[in-house]
């Protein structure tokens, strides 16, 4: 199919939206943020506010270009302001765990000898399996990745290693190359002992939950670099949340729906457990209860969006 709208001015934009049912106080900031944001990103905070047919699935349904009445653009702007910011927060998080993280890895593996990590009688049986017969095992793509992220560093350090070590640095240095997908990655390849010295490291009391844990921190970390909206999200990687009856601050997920355990909230949950080794009397914990808490007065809206629970104030892990 053919895409076929034409493209609109700032002001037709604007009109455009009056003519659906928008209420728009000031055209003349509304344009101003339109032109500094944009449409089709604001689209995804007004979505919905979109008309639909009685009865509908919200998951299949494609509602009409009109919109219920008694909605603004300001509440709009409101909603993505508020996304904005709490994206930065989780970016300020994220940076602190993948650090713990990176030292924790190359502290552990590398009690086996600097260059354990390429040597796969240091590593899990993990690191053999294949995606497809005859394909590369995880171990040959972890190395693979490995040196194109060393080859690929314009850090002065990463020259040296080039040069001095030819390309082989040591897991201490090489962990300061990888990304968080390369970290999450080389933890599963890990044996089974020293998965556990990490996680213990973090208080996690199953391996395999921190696991699932960094493949979905990695996940958050991303869509947060790449300024993709948070509210309303289904997360394609979520973390494991069966395991958690084991952590009483983590227990009250269990009870949450379906449709909650795939929104941010079980994941804000892990970052807040994480971060108390991690960043121990952080200000971050008390920096996100606060901006939670300041999420915008609108009808049909609210921090269920993200998968609250309506006591989620009352749970441990918030206090």
């Amino acid at each position: 199919m053919k895409y076929s709208k034409p493209h609109l001015t700032f002001d037709q934009q604007v009109q455009r939206l009056i003519d659906r049912g928008l209420e728009v106080s000031s055209l003349e900031e509304a344009r101003r943020d339109l032109a500094m944001i944009g449409y089709y990103r604001l689209s995804g905070y007004w979505y919905q506010w979109r008309v639909r047919p009685t009865g509908h699935d919200e998951a299949t349904d494609i509602p009409s270009d009109e919109f219920v009445g008694g909605h603004s653009f300001d509440e709009t702007v409101s909603l993505y302001s508020f996304d904005r910011r709490l994206r930065l927060l989780l970016l300020d998080a994220n940076e602190r765990l993948e650090v713990a993280i990176r030292v924790a890895v190359a502290y552990v593996v590398g009690k086996h000898g600097p260059m354990a990590y390429q040597d796969r009688s240091y590593l899990g049986p993990y690191c053999d399996r294949q995606r497809e017969v005859g394909g590369a095992t995880n171990f040959d793509k972890f190395i693979h990745r490995n040196r194109e992220l060393l080859g690929a560093s314009s850090e002065r350090f990463a020259e040296h290693v080039r040069i001095k070590y030819r390309g082989e640095p040591p897991i201490w240095i090489a962990v300061e190359l990888w990304d968080f997908g390369l970290l999450s990655t080389f933890y599963q390849i890990m044996n089974l002992d020293d998965q556990i010295e990490v996680a213990n490291r973090f208080n996690v009391p199953v391996y395999r939950m921190l696991a699932s844990w960094l493949i979905c921190l990695n996940y958050v970390r991303n869509l947060c670099a790449h300024h993709s909206r948070l509210f309303r999200r289904t997360l394609v990687n979520k973390p494991g949340i069966k395991e958690m009856r084991r952590i009483t601050d983590l227990s009250h997920l269990q009870a949450l729906n379906d449709q909650r355990k795939s929104k941010l909230y079980p994941t804000l949950c892990v970052m807040l457990y994480l971060m108390r080794t991690a960043a121990p009397g952080s200000y971050w914990p008390k920096a996100l209860r606060d901006h939670l808490n300041e999420f915008p007065k609108i009808d049909g809206s609210s921090l269920v969006d993200y998968g609250f629970p309506d006591n989620w104030q009352g749970e441990p892990i918030w206090s």
